[in-house]
């Protein structure tokens, strides 16, 4: 609120798309228990936010519990050290068929 009343539209505006994901990751388990995603669909909402950053141990941990959870197999060797390389120099790299790319800063509420 705050970021709108200084006309700091690019604040607000990053501000909202992170509640936005909070609010999808809420919504999830109604829309799992409605059949509206699958199981591994709901994963994709809690990956992407910074709850998951406070509560996913390290960085290894959380490439195998990525992994673990989307894909239903483990890294190789060869993903793992590409993902370690993108999360230590937020260089894209191509793990899989996708360019991955580390996400945005997230902004969490005090």
């Amino acid at each position: 609120m705050r970021d709108s009343m200084n006309l700091n539209w690019k604040g607000f505006y990053a501000k909202l798309d992170i509640l936005r994901r909070y609010q999808d990751v809420l919504e999830s388990q109604q829309e799992l228990l409605e059949g509206h995603i699958a199981y591994h669909q709901m994963f994709t909402f809690l990956v992407n936010n910074g709850i998951y950053d406070i509560i996913n141990m390290n960085t290894f941990n959380f490439i195998r519990a990525v992994f673990n959870e989307l894909l239903f197999r483990l890294p190789t060797d060869q993903n793992t050290t590409l993902l370690l390389t993108l999360l230590k120099t937020a260089q894209p790299v191509r793990p899989l068929e996708d360019t991955s790319q580390i996400k945005p800063n997230t902004w969490r509420p005090s």
